[in-house]
């Protein structure tokens, strides 16, 4: 795959869907990605095999956020709008590390090939948020 370490292609990978989400075109996003992380052409080669081959796009809504997971390649990313509860006027440390936490397992299920709009699924996770937010 690459001389880089993983842990800067998924950066670069998780910069590019972010931009995407922002409705920035895809192949613009993948040369903003490859630019700021200093990608060569088989890492730049690579982003954009992630973000196009056998794409699926999972959006979940919950009372505390939304959630978008992006599959492709056999790999994905997470975005959310969790890291806040509704209950808590500013950022909660204890809150946001649950919530990355949360946001690795569902990008996993995902990765796995679980149903994550599920009904049953949804609840579960709404109740996991609740009692982390209960809990920090």
């Amino acid at each position: 795959m690459s001389q880089l370490s993983y842990d800067t292609l998924m950066k670069a990978l998780t910069l590019a869907d972010n931009l995407i989400a922002t409705k920035v075109p895809k192949h613009k996003a993948i040369d903003e990605a490859a630019k700021q992380f200093n990608l060569g052409p088989k890492d730049h080669d690579w982003l954009i095999s992630q973000l196009t081959s056998g794409e699926k796009t999972i959006n979940l809504s919950t009372s505390f956020g939304e959630i978008t997971v992006r599959l492709a390649g056999g790999g994905g990313t997470i975005t959310s709008t969790l890291k806040t509860p509704p209950s808590m006027e500013e950022e909660d440390v204890a809150f946001k590390a649950a919530v990355d936490t949360v946001e690795s397992f569902i990008l996993s299920l995902a990765i796995e090939g679980y149903d994550l709009t599920d009904p049953r699924f949804v609840k579960a996770l709404e109740e996991v948020l609740t009692k982390i937010d209960n809990n920090t």
